[in-house]
């Protein structure tokens, strides 16, 4: 009887220092990042969009989106305008315009296809690029777009 609760002492011991060593802890660990710097520049123009209907494309046809850009006094170039859609989204397209330096508007030529999913489609924009001074320039404009039968 002496020998095991001898041994049973020995183990309640173990099981003791176990849970003492498994306890949470504070320990300070300072990983090594690093730094990045985001610069964000002005926008050398402004984009706005005018949907038709309310922005309800049928099935199978489709929808011209007018398309103006304002121009800050020291940008001139050419603006290229397309449409955004959230990842996933298919049956609806359009082709990238581009709005040259004269210019101030174009039209957006929206499509859906037969196959085209029906309601309304999550966060759409306009989306207008262009290069100013070397550096990409990207402003978006929000839009309405009700896809139906």
């Amino acid at each position: 009887l002496k020998a095991l609760t001898a041994a049973k002492t020995a183990i309640d011991k173990q099981v003791t220092a176990a849970a003492n060593a498994a306890k949470p802890k504070n320990i300070k660990v300072y990983p090594a990042v690093t730094a990045v710097t985001i610069i964000n520049h002005p926008a050398p123009f402004s984009v706005s969009a005018s949907v038709p209907n309310g922005g309800t494309l049928k099935r199978g046809q489709s929808l011209d989106v007018k398309v103006t850009i304002k121009r800050n006094k020291d940008f001139k170039d050419a603006v290229t305008v397309e449409l955004m859609l959230p990842p996933g989204i298919k049956g609806i397209q359009a082709p990238k315009v581009q709005i040259p330096p004269d210019k101030t508007e174009g039209v957006l030529k929206i499509q859906a296809s037969g196959d085209a999913p029906e309601g309304t489609v999550a966060f759409p924009a306009v989306r207008a690029r262009a290069t100013h001074q070397g550096r990409p320039a990207v402003v978006d404009a929000p839009i309405t777009l009700k896809i139906v039968k």
